[in-house]
């Protein structure tokens, strides 16, 4: 049905569903649920990293997760205090992920 597009394929598992979409297309795809479209990043190191460190203005998560309907779930307030603070997290882990890599090789020598 096309104005439900993937809705009811993710509903029924929604894990399986985006491991099948990311199979078949690759890391980074588009979904419709149901009318809500959007784009998953999947995986790989350098597509979560261009997500996490790309400006507010380019790449909008507090959008994203409004759009999916947080925002009428938990208050706009929580949606962009959670997600500034989630993305804080994941820049955080990727910042000192990346300043531990030559301690790393130098001990592994």
């Amino acid at each position: 049905l096309p104005l439900l597009g993937h809705a009811l394929a993710y509903k029924r598992d929604p894990a399986a569903f985006l491991d099948a979409q990311r199979a078949a297309v690759g890391d980074v795809f588009r979904v419709n649920l149901a009318g809500k479209r959007m784009v998953v990043v999947a995986g790989g190191r350098e597509n979560v990293m261009k997500v996490a460190f790309a400006p507010e203005r380019v790449l909008s998560a507090r959008d994203a997760v409004a759009a999916v309907g947080f925002g009428e779930l938990l208050g706009e307030r929580n949606v962009h205090g959670g997600t500034d603070y989630h993305k804080r997290i994941i820049q955080a882990h990727f910042t000192s992920m990346d300043a531990q890599v030559p301690a790393l090789f130098e001990a592994a020598r």
